[in-house]
Formats: C-alpha cells, structure tokens, sequence
C-alpha cells in the first residue's frame, strides 16, 4: 500500500526562516503521515526570541489530518525581537536596557549597524560600549555602529568614573543645543571634577552644537573626528 502523506502549512513568522531537513522552507511540507516531524526556526540576523535564542525547534508528534498554521504545535512561535546590544551572549533590544542590565567593568557590544533612539542614556556605572566591528555588523561603515539620537539634552551623560566608548559614530539629529556625550557634576555647586578615567576612542561625532562637554580627571579624547559641528 501506497503510503499515505500529509501536507502541513507553515505560519508566516516575520523575520524567521523554517528549516526542515537542513533545507529551508516555505508555505508548507509534506511529511509522511503518523511520523514525527521537527521543525527549526531560524530569526533574522540582528534578531532575537523573548528569550534571547536566536533558533527554536518544533515538534509535531504523529502528524496526522490536521496540522494547520494555527496547530496548537505552533502556538508558541512569535516574530523575534530586533537585537541592537549584547553583554556576552545575551542580547538587548534597547541601548538603554543593555546599560541598566550591564554590571560594573562589562562590555556593551553594539551588533547592530544603525541604532536610533531619542531619549538621553545615563552611563551610571563603569562600563565600555563598544560599536560593532565591520566583519560583525551588517551594511556597518568602517567606524562602526551608527548611533542617531534625537534628544533635547545630550544623547550621553556619564556620571561614572572608568567608562570607555569605542568604534562608533554618534550623530545628532534635529535637536539643538545638545551634546554627543557629556560628564556631568551632579548638583550645581559640586566640586567640579568628580570622575576619572574616561576614554573616548575611534568615535565620529557627527552635527550638533557641542560634541564633548567633559569635565574630569584622566580624560582622554582618540582618534575621533568631528563633522559639521555648529
């Protein structure tokens, strides 16, 4: 007797690729029927799962007349997440969630190309952030990870001694009278100098009317350039 086969129809998930047998799928498969079938889930690059996976697998025991796009098989699979930071393998899709997750003397890593956001990051603890490196980072220019902020005050504000930025390009958008990062003294009659060791390095600051505003001890400023500064 001929065997019998089923034909099952695959959700479209946004921004995920199916494989099933090392090939990738789409639409739907037929599989014989009574046969468990697994099912791979790959997100997009710069793309992770609510639990910061960027593969899930599913299983579909004894395939039979009825497995749909709507199966309860695949009731767990939603779209992925836009990953635009890692600290180690977990991945963020905020800057501002990876800087209040990192933990003092982590690195910050940047895996997306560009990164947008307009609201001011406080860097509250000694850490390093770091643009993604052309080999890593998609369609990324040669000094690294983009970032574009569009904020009434500065895009930065470091109120940490031991912070590092690196590898990246800060560019200011409409905005005025902000800053790309700025140290900043607390209260109005704080002794001005509280912070040290802060490097600044590989970085193109981009618009805006003041870059840097720093204020401390052991500053140091490398290898940067500035554009179209006011």
């Amino acid at each position: 007797f001929p065997v019998k086969t089923v034909d099952i129809a695959l959700p479209t998930v946004e921004n995920v690729t199916w494989v099933y047998n090392g090939e990738t799928v789409t639409g739907s498969i037929t599989v014989d029927k009574g046969t468990n079938v697994e099912l791979t889930l790959n997100a997009a690059d710069g793309y992770q799962f609510a639990d910061g996976a960027t593969s899930k697998t599913v299983v579909l025991n004894s395939v039979n007349d009825n497995v749909t796009a709507d199966n309860a098989a695949f009731a767990g699979v939603a779209a992925p997440d836009f990953t635009v930071a890692k600290i180690g393998n977990v991945g963020y899709t905020s800057l501002a969630e990876a800087v209040s997750a990192a933990n003092n003397g982590e690195t910050i890593e940047l895996v997306a190309s560009e990164i947008a956001f307009d609201a001011m990051v406080t860097i509250n603890k000694p850490i390093t952030i770091k643009g993604a490196s052309v080999a890593k980072a998609r369609s990324v220019s040669a000094s690294g990870t983009i970032l574009k902020f569009d904020t009434a005050a500065s895009a930065f504000v470091i109120t940490s001694s031991d912070v590092t930025f690196k590898d990246m390009t800060i560019e200011q958008g409409t905005q005025d009278n902000s800053s790309h990062i700025s140290i900043s003294k607390g209260a109005w009659d704080a002794p001005e100098i509280q912070y040290s060791n802060i490097l600044i390095e590989n970085v193109n600051f981009v618009g805006g009317d003041n870059a840097l505003f720093l204020i401390g001890e052991n500053v140091v400023v490398r290898n940067c350039t500035f554009t179209d500064q006011d």
